[in-house]
């Protein structure tokens, strides 16, 4: 431990983690798998030069482990805090996190339950006489993200944000499509690849949402489980 290199965190941070560590006072851990928010509280064993060492539950560490990073909430922080992964024992339940900064005020996304299919999904984006297909990242039932090529995005400019669509989609286990008005929310560009993410918004209506949440309750069982799997693997290294 003695000879771990760490960036130092923000003065701000470190006094309010020296305060956490002299008083015990938990902090709460926030990562995800699979989509599913995985948040638990940890309590600080040993901090020094800029470097943290955490007790956490076994599945959050796991997340830090597989995110290589993870976000931490407290009533002394005035925004919530990241911090990377630098050292994990699954079986002890111990973090070690170096390089902590502000990430921001707002949770966002990070604690909004969006599962990731399990087996591939392909959706139909409609609009006017565009028409492809693209592949699920992840769903909610009020938003979707999906894969779209570089090309096919720029090509069409006025493929935008805001813009109003229809998409398709059948879900496993129903064998039945349901269609959903969508908007998108935002196109980003995925690093060094040839795709673009599509964030979605929707809107189900009282037919399709009881799928849609059924659907969503059965990924996340299996993913808790998965998650449990994990942990047991890892425990064995």
């Amino acid at each position: 431990m003695n000879h771990i290199i760490a960036p130092p965190p923000t003065v701000e941070i470190l006094n309010d983690l020296k305060r956490l560590y002299q008083s015990g006072q938990p902090v709460q851990f926030i990562n995800a798998f699979h989509g599913v928010p995985i948040t638990h509280v940890g309590k600080i064993l040993i901090l020094n030069q800029g470097y943290a060492v955490f007790q956490v539950p076994g599945d959050q560490a796991v997340c830090v482990a597989l995110d290589k990073q993870t976000f931490l909430q407290q009533d002394l922080f005035p925004e919530i805090v990241s911090a990377n992964t630098i050292g994990v024992d699954v079986a002890k339940g111990e973090v070690i996190l170096v390089g902590f900064e502000y990430a921001g005020k707002n949770l966002g996304q990070r604690l909004n339950l969006r599962v990731k299919p399990k087996e591939p999904i392909w959706v139909e984006v409609q609009r006017d006489d565009l028409n492809f297909s693209a592949p699920l990242m992840d769903i909610s039932v009020s938003g979707l993200g999906v894969y779209s090529f570089v090309t096919y995005i720029e090509e069409h400019l006025d493929f935008q944000t805001d813009a109003l669509l229809q998409l398709k989609l059948e879900l496993p286990s129903f064998h039945e499509s349901i269609v959903l008005p969508g908007k998108i929310s935002y196109i980003k560009r995925e690093d060094g690849m040839l795709t673009y993410r599509l964030g979605i918004q929707v809107e189900p209506n009282e037919d399709n949402l009881p799928v849609l949440e059924k659907y969503i309750d059965l990924r996340r069982a299996e993913i808790m489980q998965e998650l449990e799997q994990t942990y047991q693997r890892m425990c064995q290294l």
